[in-house]
């Protein structure tokens, strides 16, 4: 605090002399003051310098002196990494919140609290758009994403939320109102085409990798072997196919792909290697195998009108 905030006409030497025992014991009395009532020592000082200074038989008590009774009363500060002052503390804040939340009453009553909070929707509403607004800040993504990061690199942290999202799942209103928002969420079609080319990027990063691609392999190899899911898989693809909408975006979706060189490619590598596992597998490796591939190669190219006669 600068020295010369009470009159800047005084010169510095007055200031900087020592304390009289007058003023010692003024500051004593100011702090034994200041306990006794609950306020702060730098509040109770104020307040009573105030009423002597009103008072008819008032002493004479420079500036000088209320500010250094103020200064010497007030509580012991130290400066934060921002450079600001704030009160000395043997804890920190979220020292003091996690002792806070260790105490059930406290949870169950700040639980209680957000409960009533989120049922007024006007509340809902003004959370919505805060937090709508602070993601749309790059940094404030950024840094949300490395801390989520740093918590799932804790093993302790992962089995924790495994735990609580398990607990969660297994009751039957949660699971409910969670299928009822997501059916709510894919309705709009801004959601929908947002997720589907999310989804759709997240696919094609994981396919890039071999073990992932060899994984899956082998999972649905499993799945395909169960009677069951056939079915349910069968029943679900001929409800789908039997919508216009499905079949008119297959068929798009499918033109394009036929459109890509490499794609066409691929998918021809693909028929040859079934093709030739089916000879395989009925023929076996010889001879006869060679003689029916080339009696199927004819029939394709007479199919295509590239022969005069159809093979016998």
């Amino acid at each position: 605090m600068d020295k010369r905030h009470f009159d800047l006409n005084k010169p510095l030497e007055e200031f900087d002399r020592p304390p009289s025992p007058k003023l010692r014991a003024e500051k004593g009395r100011m702090r034994a003051g200041a306990e006794s009532s609950g306020h702060s020592p730098a509040m109770q000082a104020i307040n009573e310098l105030s009423k002597r200074a009103l008072s008819p038989d008032r002493e004479n008590i420079t500036r000088a002196d209320l500010q250094n009774i103020v200064e010497s009363t007030q509580e012991p500060t130290e400066q934060d990494n921002t450079g600001r002052k704030r009160k000395a503390s043997s804890k920190t804040k979220s020292e003091r919140m996690k002792e806070q939340w260790e105490d059930p009453e406290h949870r169950e009553k700040m639980s209680e609290m957000l409960k009533e909070q989120w049922e007024d929707p006007e509340h809902r509403e003004k959370m919505s758009e805060m937090l709508k607004k602070q993601w749309e800040d790059p940094e404030h993504r950024e840094k949300m994403s490395e801390m989520l990061k740093k918590q799932w690199e804790n093993p302790e942290y992962r089995e924790k939320m495994s735990e609580m999202s398990k607990k969660q799942w297994e009751n039957p209103e949660y699971r409910e109102k969670m299928s009822e928002m997501s059916k709510k969420q894919w309705e709009n079609p801004e959601y929908r085409e947002k997720m589907s080319e999310k989804m759709s990027e997240t696919a094609k990063k994981q396919w890039e990798n071999p073990e992932y691609r060899e994984k899956m392999s082998e999972t649905s190899k499993k799945q395909w072997e169960n009677p069951e899911y056939r079915e349910k898989m069968s029943e679900m693809s001929k409800k789908q196919w039997e919508n216009p909408e499905h079949r008119e975006k297959m068929s798009e979706t499918s033109k394009k792909l036929w459109e890509n060189p490499e794609h066409r490619e691929k998918i021809s590598e693909i028929n040859a290697k079934r093709e030739d596992e089916k000879l395989t597998k009925k023929y076996g490796e010889g001879s006869r195998k060679e003689a029916a591939k080339r009696l199927k190669a004819l029939k394709k190219a007479w199919q295509a009108g590239t022969l005069p006669d159809a093979p016998d």
